[in-house]
């Protein structure tokens, strides 16, 4: 919030009667009423009791301070301050003493800010923390820091230019019932929705009108009832919060306070809005709060005649004094709104009194009005809300918007031009035709299908993005699918066949052949296989089919067993091998199991702690076979990992009964990433691949490879089963499959001249960072969490990073900078970072932790898709990339005060972890690194980025962790030679070998690290 102060007003000194909520505006004469109705807090000036005089350059809590005093309202006072840490200007408003008179009322009023700072939207005013200071005098204060905005508010702008049109008004209040919704649906209620509350922002390079304004709801969630602070409302109840016109009937009779309390608000700022006028005033408060609960309001229309019956409907279903009868919510305020009108359009004097007119001419009349309503809708509304929510990315939303667009205007050339921008063209045929296609997003599974038409369907339009298709017939088995909408203009193609009920085997799904490319790293580079026609399994093999296995005596069924039994290079007879495939008390059956049966309750579990050759001998007992990793591959959808993995099981509590969960495939299969892994047919030097990843593991197993010992028996490990239906699929397909192998005891490293020429090629200049805070989370009890964004350090780009300080330890904090897994190449949300089970630790250990958000990563994808060293400029390119934004997150950490960079560690975890070496090598603020999982990669790259060469010019002490069992970093070939390679005292460096897979068990990591921080940094607050 911001505004200019009057010329009149002395510096640092508050003008009085400043309307309340008006934050961004210099003091009129006008007075509105306080957000608390009482006379002692009517009355506002210099000599304000309850609000101390904050001067220019006055510091607050260390950190703020002050630019200017902006407004004086009924909670507090405004002023402008530079947050001299993140080095960016916030509103701090001081919020008056008598609110929070004793300690339930300011407790009471930590947890609403904490709950109001849950609501992330461009149309909500950010909060970011809460403080308790003294001023310069000694005074105490409690203050809140704000998002400071630039505007007037929609009351200015109503007092100063009246009334809006509809078409003013819309785009306005389509975003305040954005912000709305956005703030309902994390439980916040306003309470004191009014115009008064809205800023009205205007966008960079905008034209002024409403159309191009950002309207941003603020208070939110402040201005609840504070029952401590002895304050007498309207009814005479203690602390009652409210503005009388905007209050809804519940909140004058003491009932319950909802989300349908602020429509109610909502309905009487857009009746203020479109009539210039308020619907219910009164000559005292108490007369104005009444009027809502003794008579309804007068319509909007009859207001003002001519005005859409439409809005005025609207607006009146608002206002409805049982909350029951409003709208069930800010969504659906927005979507009347968007609805073209049904109706025509009734204007004052189309028929004059007296005169007769032909029926047939009134009838043409009435429809010509009603088309030329619904073509005004579109063209003068509609069009617009499409050109916004395109910018916005919001395809779905703008599709169904243009769909009703279609159907007012036909071929209209303008919406036509439009299509290509927010939807794709698809072609969809079943055999048999007829099936209904039903559409929706991918991200949005609990909502409801929507129709498309029935095949064979031509040039059906999809908004961009990843789809759940569900084609449904009568008589036949519905057909679950996903698509992604294609690049460019080409038309894509669904093609899929029905089938009766009972037709195919039970719970499996069908996989049309095609040439498969894979799409797991390091994997790719293979050439494509053929894969005929088959079936899949749709879920993971439960227990309960398992168990029909072990109960028909598949373990003594010596047929069941056809591959040969081969362990360490020496065939086993069956008779020596079978003995070892037990469950927890002797008895034959997974390991996972007891006296020959599951858990109690996990029926529906995925089967696990089955080795690959109890999942082979299962296959023949059940008639079907282990997949190919290319028949895996193509019915995993690894395209839509972004999509998949959030709805999947990778939360490290254990498995959940197949199904439950909403991460679907290509062709209807579920749980293809997390829950269990899946054993897969091909080998690799006498391993067997299981893929897709488990619930204990990070997400981005369900991408990469990894092959295990087919005798291995995790409690990770499941089944997944295929049936083929002809011949066609591939001897390649089922061939082993190798990964790429550098063999480092033939390579030598540069030298160390030419790997000071390549640190060239990472330096940058140290221009202004611009940092802003853009959130502050304190959910967690342990730490608070920052995310700030400053300049990248090449392309104009801007970066994200998050800082996450320890609660209860005093500053300077020592700090840890982290580097990633590569699931963050695959996920498009930073808002629930991974890696938090290995970075609690070191927060409870009173250290903070920085976390970038590198290129490529989060929010921050491009068309990397691997982490996978790759022998391009594109790769090279990246590389550097990573290292500048490590270089600049540091820069920003050298700015805070309350971190101590002469105490700084680098932790990398697997691609992190491989990184490290051109990390640490050209980043020699850091002082000790830490990398966990991680070695040299067996894939070629540009010398300039290979870690190989930067590993011996690393002098930094350095502890490796790994698993003896890593896949992807082996130990004799990639771990090893890293750890040799190391250019730092053998003295230290530390390797650690754990019992483990690519993941170490993370007591025994935490232990490891927390030593080595506390041996080179020194103890936490030491």
């Amino acid at each position: 919030m911001s505004g200019k102060p009057g010329e009149a007003d002395a510096p640092g000194e508050p003008p009085p009667d400043e309307p309340a909520a008006t934050f961004i505006r210099p003091p009129t004469e006008e007075r509105t009423q306080d957000l608390l109705l009482s006379p002692s807090l009517e009355t506002s000036g210099a000599g304000d009791p309850d609000l101390p005089r904050l001067q220019p350059e006055e510091l607050l809590a260390g950190r703020f301070s002050i630019v200017r005093f902006i407004a004086r309202g009924g909670m507090g006072a405004v002023y402008e301050a530079e947050d001299l840490s993140l080095r960016t200007r916030v509103a701090l408003k001081i919020i008056r003493s008598a609110l929070l008179a004793d300690a339930s009322a300011l407790e009471r009023f930590r947890r609403e800010v904490l709950l109001a700072r849950r609501v992330g939207h461009p149309n909500v005013c950010h909060v970011y923390e809460f403080y308790d200071a003294r001023t310069a005098e000694g005074v105490a204060v409690h203050f809140l820091t704000m998002e400071l905005l630039e505007g007037d508010t929609l009351a200015h702008r109503l007092r100063e230019r009246g009334r809006m049109s509809t078409a003013e008004a819309l785009p306005l209040v389509l975003q305040m019932c954005e912000g709305l919704a956005a703030a309902h649906a994390e439980g916040v209620v306003h309470r004191d929705f009014k115009s008064s509350n809205v800023l009205l922002v205007q966008r960079r390079g905008s034209t002024g009108d409403s159309g191009s304004t950002r309207a941003v709801i603020t208070d939110f969630g402040i201005a609840r009832p504070l029952e401590s602070s002895g304050e007498a409302g309207l009814t005479g109840g203690a602390g009652m919060i409210g503005t009388p016109e905007y209050m809804a009937p519940e909140q004058v009779t003491g009932g319950a306070i909802t989300p349908s309390t602020d429509l109610f608000a909502l309905g009487v700022v857009m009746y203020e809005m479109v009539t210039g006028e308020l619907p219910f005033t009164g000559e005292t408060p108490l007369a104005t709060a009444a009027k809502r609960i003794q008579e309804p309001p007068r319509p909007p229309h009859a207001v003002l005649p001519g005005l859409d019956r439409r809005w005025s409907d609207i607006i009146l279903r608002c206002l409805a004094r049982d909350p029951d009868r409003r709208f069930h919510g800010a969504e659906e305020v927005r979507a009347a709104l968007l609805a073209p009108p049904r109706h025509p359009v009734r204007r004052a004097g189309l028929v004059a009194a007296g005169v007769l007119v032909v029926g047939a001419i009134t009838v043409g009349a009435s429809l010509y009005l009603r088309r030329e309503a619904r073509e005004r809708w579109a063209r003068d509304v509609a069009m617009p809300k499409l050109v916004e929510l395109v910018e916005l990315n919001k395809y779905p939303e703008a599709m169904a918007l243009a769909e009703q667009v279609q159907q007012v205007i036909p071929g209209d050339a303008r919406l036509q031009k439009m299509l290509p921008d927010m939807s794709r063209a698809f072609n969809v045929d079943t055999n048999p035709p007829g099936a209904e296609v039903q559409l929706k997003p991918y991200a949005a599974p609990d909502t409801a299908f929507r129709s498309l038409g029935k095949t064979p369907l031509q040039e059906a339009r999809f908004p961009i993005g990843i789809h759940r298709v569900r084609l449904v017939s009568p008589g036949y088995a519905t057909v679950d699918l996903v698509v992604a909408t294609p690049l460019g203009q080409v038309v894509g193609s669904i093609r899929a066949t029905l089938d009766r009920p009972g037709a195919l085997p039970a719970g499996m799904v069908r996989v049309p052949g095609a040439k498969v490319e894979l799409e797991i790293p390091g994997l790719e580079q293979l050439p494509a296989a053929q894969v005929g026609d088959h079936l899949i399994d749709r879920t993971e093999v439960t227990n309960r089919e398992f168990k029909a296995f072990v109960d028909a005596g598949g373990y003594r069924n010596r047929d069941l067993w056809r591959q040969p039994l081969v362990r360490d290079g020496h065939p086993l007879r069956w008779e020596e091998a079978i003995v070892a495939f037990h469950d927890r008390t002797g008895r034959p059956g997974p390991a996972t199991w007891e006296q020959g049966d599951y858990p109690e309750g996990q029926g529906d579990f995925p089967v696990t702690g089955v080795s690959w050759h109890e999942a082979a001998a299962y296959a023949v007992f059940v008639g079907k076979e282990l997949p190919t990793v290319y028949e895996w591959s193509q019915a995993a959808g690894l395209w839509a990992t972004s999509q998949i993995v959030p709805l999947s099981n990778f939360r490290g509590a254990g498995p959940v009964a197949v199904g439950s969960l909403g991460g679907i495939g290509p062709y209807g299969t579920v749980d293809m990433a997390g829950n269990a892994k899946e054993w897969c047919w091909n080998e690799i030097e006498g391993r067997r691949y299981v893929l897709g990843g488990a619930f204990n593991e990070p997400s981005y197993m369900f991408n990469d490879a990894d092959a295990q010992d087919p005798f291995a028996r995790a409690s990770t490990y499941g089944i997944r089963l295929v049936k083929r239906l002809d011949h066609a699929t591939s001897s390649a397909a089922s061939a082993p499959i190798p990964l790429p192998r550098r063999d480092y005891s033939q390579e030598k490293p540069a030298r160390p001249e030419i790997v000071q020429a390549f640190r060239g090629l990472y330096a940058y200049d140290r221009t202004p960072l611009d940092a802003r805070l853009e959130e502050t989370d304190e959910a967690s009890d342990r730490w608070t969490r920052l995310k700030v964004s400053f300049n990248a350090a090449y392309g104009g780009e801007r970066m994200a990073a998050y800082l996450l300080i320890p609660k209860g330890r005093p500053p300077p904090y020592q700090l840890v900078v982290f580097f990633p897994g590569s699931n963050a190449i695959h996920e498009r949300s930073s808002k629930v970072l991974p890696a938090m089970r290995v970075l609690t630790p070191i927060l409870r250990s009173g250290r903070a932790v920085l976390y970038p958000v590198y290129k490529s990563t989060f929010e921050r994808g491009d068309a990397l898709n691997s982490d996978y060293p790759a022998p391009t400029a594109f790769y090279r390119d990246h590389v550097i990339m990573w290292s500048k934004d490590l270089g600049r997150s540091i820069d920003w950490a050298e700015t805070r005060k309350d971190l101590d960079l002469h105490r700084l560690a680098y932790y990398g975890v697997s691609w992190g972890a491989l990184l490290g070496p051109v990390m640490m090598a050209v980043e020699e603020r850091i002082r000790t690194g830490i990398l966990v999982g991680g070695g040299l990669g067996l894939q070629e790259c540009l010398p300039e980025v290979d870690p190989f060469h930067f590993a011996s010019q690393v002098k930094q002490p350095v502890l490796m962790v790994n698993g003896r069992y890593d896949f992807f970093f082996p130990v004799e070939a990639t771990q090893d030679p890293m750890f040799k390679l190391l250019g730092t005292a053998p003295k230290d460096k530390r390797h650690v070998v754990l019992e483990a897979g690519h993941v170490p068990p993370n007591d025994v990591l935490t232990q490891e690290v927390l030593d080595w921080l506390d041996r080179y940094l020194g103890p936490a607050g030491g």
